[in-house]
């Protein structure tokens, strides 16, 4: 307890209390961790909670109540039909106004923090503006890092070229122009049919799932009796389907003689930075007013703002 309790003492007190809880652990609940660090934005950063609309809502746009009412001299509401033309527009300023809060707060967050100089008390965190985003870094990283090539051993080789052997086949084709004979590769019998019972089977779980989405969905009374009385007959199909797929599609074999292959194969780092990069490109969108590329950033849980508990 401070020496002056005063309101100023006591929260910095409990403040310096969390920060060193959390950045420095605990010994028990938190660990000790070099990486950790925490800091308080203060002063704090005014936000409107309908800033975060985007996090609920996603980044499709919606016709918002308000939108629906009109307001006479008197101030008295009355609601309003709106024509499909002010519907799409309504859509369309909304669908944009959830871009730019999407874009707003991913480049709020997109940055690095300068731990050095922090003191163990109440810390005052820096930016790091010389180096780019934190994005800009990742992205940098990605790009240009080299990571180590894992080089299979003979005995996976021989492996997976076994394997290998047992999903193509090599045979002689002639060349239509040349007439020459040319050896192409083919999938073996044992992939033709696994893909043809595969395409079976799909083929009857998409009839068993229309119908009953038919069902759920039905503006008719014969969608309903439909799936009551023929639902265990498409379903049957489709266990059959399964079961044909496995003793005669060589379901097991094909799918065992793949794990094995991606297993033996998918060691190299190469392929884990290849997602790494993947994933950073799927989330990459571009600004709607200047054009330039944000990666979308949300909050969880995503409801916190206008959350009740």
């Amino acid at each position: 307890m401070p020496e002056n309790p005063m309101p100023e003492n006591l929260m910095n007190s409990v403040l310096a209390k969390l920060y060193d809880v959390i950045a420095n652990g605990d010994g028990v609940t938190v660990p000790k961790s070099e990486d950790n660090f925490f800091t308080w934005c203060s002063p704090g950063i005014p936000f409107d909670e309908n800033e975060f609309d985007f996090l609920q809502q996603g980044l499709t746009g919606v016709i918002k109540p308000e939108s629906l009412t009109t307001k006479d001299a008197a101030g008295v509401e009355t609601k309003r039909e709106l024509t499909d033309v002010e519907r799409a527009e309504l859509l369309a300023q909304n669908t944009s106004q959830m871009y730019m809060q999407a874009e707003s707060f991913a480049r709020f967050v997109d940055f690095i923090p300068d731990a050095s100089g922090m003191n163990d008390a109440l810390a005052r965190m820096n930016i790091k503006n010389d180096e780019g985003t934190l994005s800009d870094v990742y992205d940098f990283v990605l790009r240009f890092s080299q990571v180590a090539n894992t080089e299979l051993s003979a005995d996976d080789k021989a492996k997976i070229e076994k394997y290998r052997q047992l999903l193509q086949v090599e045979r002689e084709k002639e060349d239509l122009i040349t007439g020459e004979k040319i050896k192409v590769m083919e999938e073996s019998p044992l992939v033709k049919l696994y893909a043809e019972k595969r395409a079976a089977w799909e083929e009857a779980s998409l009839v068993y799932n229309n119908s009953r989405i038919n069902a759920l969905t039905a503006s008719t009374p014969r969608d309903v009796h439909d799936f009551a009385i023929n639902a265990s007959i498409y379903r049957s199909r489709v266990n059959f389907a399964m079961s044909d797929w496995i003793n005669n599609g060589y379901k097991n074999e094909f799918e065992g003689i793949a794990a094995r292959i991606d297993q033996m194969s998918s060691r190299d780092l190469t392929i884990i930075k290849a997602i790494y990069k993947d994933a950073l490109a799927k989330a990459r969108l571009t600004g709607i007013v200047g054009g330039g590329d944000f990666y979308y950033t949300s909050l969880a849980p995503a409801g916190f703002i206008k959350s009740k508990g």
